[in-house]
């Protein structure tokens, strides 16, 4: 059984009243509430009452109003001397937590205890308080709202395995797919994909990449993957990005050097001799490899996102 004391100010009525009520509604919500008002009588050890009130308790509810900040803070009659009680508990055994704070009346600044101030509390102030009252009840019990599932921020997986691009309105086919592919296979895979979508994709431009790239930088596994690193036994660490308009313009007409010349890694191959002798291997393979390395990037395609596409990530997140 949760038990919950409740720490006030004799402020004038009908404040007494007001405490009262809302010990009564926390016992019919299960908590064992203790108040001075029904267990302290004439004769009682008033410090002693206090001190196992609030050592023996799981929780303890502190009613905030400007004349309980100014006691508590003052060091002045009951008030005080549990706040001594209190704040002694707090700082030795780490217990926040246990000190629930609810705002009765005026401002926070107003009322709350200097060991308080930076505390969040619940405002029960005025005579719907009862609007509020649930958060105290779950506080208390520890039922607050359990936060949704993390997904990556601003995709979203469609059913066909696509993903939406919620910040750019774009959905994203070919996916997380490691397949370098060359130039000439480029075309044929856009309509191949196009016939077994049956939606018409563009390459994406380098701006869209970039976005996409900056924002996957945070995933452990990206969603769309715009960028492949791997090994490569000649050149070593190797990075790719997918296909645009222009790589593909710059790599059939030879890579443009400021100069303005093309370059076509296959057609110098005495270049490679002196790196080629280095790995102990013919020139000749070495110009070979890097113009295949040259012609090959990922394969991603994009297209507007429509009104299905939404109904399609509804369904995708119901069916996990």
């Amino acid at each position: 059984m949760t038990t919950a004391f409740v720490s006030y100010c004799w402020d004038p009525e009908p404040h007494r009243t007001w405490v009262r009520e809302l010990s009564t509604r926390m016992r019919a919500d299960g908590v064992t509430t203790i108040l001075d008002q029904w267990h302290a009588v004439a004769g009682d050890n008033l410090p002693q009452f206090m001190e196992s009130a609030i050592r023996e308790n799981d929780h303890v509810i502190v009613v905030c109003t400007p004349s309980y900040k100014r006691k508590t803070d003052d060091r002045l009659g009951g008030v005080g001397y549990e706040g001594d009680i209190m704040t002694g508990e707090a700082f030795v055994l780490k217990n926040r937590r246990k000190f629930i704070p609810v705002l009765r009346d005026g401002e926070w600044k107003q009322s709350a205890p200097s060991w308080l101030l930076g505390t969040y509390y619940i405002d029960l102030r005025g005579a719907d308080w009862g609007s509020n009252y649930g958060l105290l009840r779950d506080t208390i019990y520890r039922r607050l709202p359990e936060p949704p599932p993390v997904h990556a921020q601003g995709f979203k997986f469609l059913r066909d395995k696509s993903v939406l691009d919620t910040t750019t309105g774009l959905v994203w086919g070919n996916c997380r797919s490691p397949d370098r592919v060359v130039l000439e296979d480029v075309r044929p895979k856009l309509e191949t994909y196009a016939q077994a979508t049956s939606w018409i994709w563009r390459l994406p431009t380098q701006s869209e990449i970039e976005k996409v790239k900056n924002a996957e930088v945070y995933y452990p596994r990206p969603p769309i993957m715009v960028n492949l690193k791997w090994h490569h036994p000649f050149f070593g660490d190797c990075e790719k990005e997918p296909w645009t308009s222009e790589r593909m313009a710059n790599v059939r007409h030879g890579d443009r050097g400021n100069s303005g010349g093309a370059f076509y890694a296959n057609g110098f191959v005495g270049g490679w001799s002196g790196f080629a002798d280095a790995l102990k291997v013919e020139a000749a393979h070495v110009a070979v490899e890097a113009e295949s390395l040259r012609r090959v990037f990922l394969l991603r395609m994009v297209r507007e996102a429509t009104p299905e596409d939404q109904a399609s990530v509804l369904a995708a997140d119901d069916s996990e």
